[in-house]
């Protein structure tokens, strides 16, 4: 797991002012180029050098954050973002759209702590989780159920956004998630992407046996919780265009 940090010898108050920032071991050009200042902190990588997280500096509010991200002069954190399928005009339109919410866009942001391929998942400052996506999180226009983690949430423009606790996934024992997910199929659903998957030969390889607790999390209150409600369909609904392929479409449309 490698973390560039970012060395910032002085603090700017917008964005106009340019800054000279280095990372550290980068590809050769990749912050050779002065651009202008932005919040980003350090970038974490994945083993196999993809984007894993971001670390914002402190104060730093969810305009700031995602304006950083979406107007970037950082070509190598650009190159990051689009290789999780985030490129600059999606990022741009959901900052446009946040940045219209009063009751959102001042939310103080401590880190981007994942992403998918449809959203973006913030951590606040106060320890909770704000998502950000272009699409609703509920596949075919189902709606919130018992199982979802409960969330605030609210649209601007084409753009979701769901305010929530911040579960653990910690000591969460395959027996007990799979009663869980039994429960919910029990319910009508149609779950997919929930197990672990392996590569074999170049091939992946859905391990049913072992549930991938990632896509789950337990809240303060005890209870387990789906935190993916794309994971969940109704199965009268079921469609074979899942949060990936909804994004491949629009890539290429």
């Amino acid at each position: 797991m490698q973390v560039l940090k970012v060395q910032q010898p002085n603090i700017y108050k917008n964005y106009g002012v340019r800054n000279t920032v280095t990372f550290g071991q980068m590809e050769p050009d990749s912050f050779e180029r002065r651009f202008y200042y932005d919040a980003v902190d350090s970038v974490e990588l994945t083993p196999n050098a993809r984007l894993k997280s971001i670390s914002f500096k402190e104060g730093t509010n969810i305009d700031k954050a995602l304006g950083s991200l979406a107007y970037t002069k950082n070509r190598y954190l650009e190159k990051l973002l689009v290789g999780r399928l985030h490129p600059p005009d999606e990022l741009q339109a959901m900052h446009r759209d946040i940045i219209q919410i009063e009751d959102v866009k001042n939310f103080k942001i401590k880190s981007l702590l994942s992403m998918g391929c449809t959203a973006l998942v913030f951590e606040t400052a106060d320890g909770r989780i704000l998502k950000v996506s272009p699409y609703d999180h509920f596949p075919d226009g189902r709606k919130p159920d018992d199982f979802d983690l409960p969330a605030f949430s609210g649209k601007s423009g084409y753009t979701h956004y769901y305010l929530q606790e911040k579960v653990s996934q910690e000591n969460l024992s395959q027996s007990e998630l799979r009663e869980f997910v039994e429960s919910i199929e029990k319910r009508g659903y149609y779950l997919h992407d929930y197990t672990i998957k392996k590569v074999d030969s170049g091939n992946v390889i859905e391990a049913a046996e072992e549930i991938n607790p990632a896509q789950f999390g337990r809240a303060k209150n005890g209870k387990i919780y789906l935190i993916d409600p794309e994971c969940a369909t109704l199965s009268e609904c079921k469609s074979m265009l899942g949060g990936l392929g909804k994004k491949l479409k629009r890539f290429f449309r």
